[in-house]
């Protein structure tokens, strides 16, 4: 079994996971529960993981962007009112979490997953 997808959001990975049965596709959620134990700990970690067999990997990954995509660009038009996907200032990319004592203490600093770069997010700013 592979891990195709990782989030903190439990209602994200319930949606997808159901999106993945619905096409014939069998998978595990993991770390489901550890969020009722240590949350904290489960958003600096990532969250809870998503696996599928190995065979069944690329066809997943498909769909779950394909599916990513669609809602990301929903949300941007209509509920969310920012025009931007929040990136690392550093790299640009888009996998970060919140920083390790930003969890403990509070704050809105995040570190990039790619590059390790602490920022803040600029909810004003808009990517033309």
């Amino acid at each position: 079994m592979k891990t195709i997808f990782q989030t903190t959001d439990i209602g994200e990975m319930t949606v997808i996971k159901s999106i993945l049965d619905a096409a014939g596709i069998k998978c595990m959620l993991l770390d489901e529960y550890y969020s009722h134990i240590v949350q904290p700990a489960l958003i600096y970690t990532g969250g809870g993981r998503l696996a599928v067999a190995d065979e069944q990997e690329a066809e997943a990954r498909a769909l779950i962007e394909d599916f990513i995509k669609t809602v990301k660009a929903e949300l941007s038009l209509t509920e969310t009112g920012l025009a931007h996907t929040p990136k690392c200032p550093a790299c640009g990319s888009t996998e970060f979490a919140p920083a390790f004592w930003s969890v403990f203490f509070g704050g809105d600093k995040y570190k990039c997953k790619n590059c390790g770069t602490k920022f803040e997010l600029d909810e004003k700013k808009t990517d033309a």
